[in-house]
């Protein structure tokens, strides 16, 4: 057997993009998610040195909480930014069959 390692959305974390740090804060984000639902995780997304990518990731407790913020904010203006929001793809690992080798060792 293999692992196969794909990427499927998920049910409640979300990435929200085009923040505009020197406008908003993580706590303004946080204040405005949590008026859907309850958060697992707010958090601006950074890269390893620090610097702000422009994004923020954002999980919910409910899947139902996470549908209704996209619905929500999706399209919607942040201090005169429009806000994308989605779905985060995670990583999925399946299992499968070893594919078998052509062992076909005729000699002609």
């Amino acid at each position: 057997m293999i692992k196969i390692k794909s990427l499927r959305p998920s049910t409640v974390r979300l990435k929200v993009r085009n923040i505009d740090e020197k406008q908003v804060t993580n706590e303004d984000l946080k204040k405005l998610f949590q008026k859907i639902g309850q958060l697992r995780v707010c958090r601006f997304d950074r890269n390893e040195f620090g610097q702000f990518l422009g994004s923020a990731t954002v999980t919910y407790e409910r899947p139902a909480d996470a549908t209704q913020a996209i619905t929500e904010y999706h399209g919607a203006f942040l201090d005169d930014k429009v806000l994308t929001v989605e779905y985060d793809m995670i990583p999925h690992f399946t299992r499968a069959p070893k594919p078998e080798g052509n062992s076909n060792n005729s000699s002609a």
